[in-house]
């Protein structure tokens, strides 16, 4: 019987320590590959946050290339149709980081994730190098999300430095989880918006 009990205080133990956060290099990258879900998003920069109260939920797929690179396939819907985005990320002294379109540089921060059903990600990002917004992006696994998602979702927007009222759940209109299909073992995968 003390056994059973010993067995179980380790595994919820195990179990809370998975879903705490963690510096982003910390992240066993691997278990994150796949397909997922941006269900909301926090920011103190102010133009991003104005366009996140209009964003659909945003497919995403990781895929991890080396211990030190992986790439994502990101379908935005924009008014004039899809467009697709493949940022590289990779660890530049000791952290990861990528370039974003118009020059700038986002790097990746904190992550707090179970690897299974939800992952959200702090980022860092600036344009002149010296000037930065917070970003956070929270993902899910699957559609509907669980029911602690937003509530995981909230406090990580609070550990890492945003208010609540920074926070947006984006718009559902669009995306079904039957949309998602998968090209392969570990490859890309091809985003139906319906």
């Amino acid at each position: 019987m003390k056994v059973c009990l010993f067995a179980l205080g380790l595994a919820l133990c195990c179990a809370v320590q998975a879903d705490d956060s963690t510096p982003f290099e910390n992240a066993e990258l691997s278990r994150l590959t796949g397909p997922w879900y941006s269900i909301a998003m926090a920011t103190n920069c102010p133009k991003l946050r104005e366009m996140s109260r209009h964003m659909p939920i945003i497919p995403a797929v990781l895929h991890s290339v080396t211990k030190d690179e992986f790439r994502m396939k990101i379908n935005l819907r924009m008014p004039q149709g899809c467009k697709e985005i493949n940022p590289v990320i990779r660890k530049e002294d000791g952290v990861y980081t990528t370039t974003c379109e118009r020059g700038g540089k986002k790097i990746m921060d904190k992550i707090q994730t179970d690897y299974s059903t939800q992952a959200s990600i702090s980022m860092k990002m600036t344009s002149d190098g010296t000037n930065f917004c917070v970003v956070v992006t929270c993902m899910s696994k699957d559609l509907p999300v669980r029911e602690d998602f937003m509530s995981k979702c909230r406090s990580f927007v609070k550990e890492v430095g945003l208010n609540e009222a920074d926070l947006q759940e984006l718009r559902k209109e669009g995306v079904q989880s039957g949309g998602l299909e998968a090209a392969g073992s570990g490859g890309w995968v091809r985003f139906e918006l319906g």
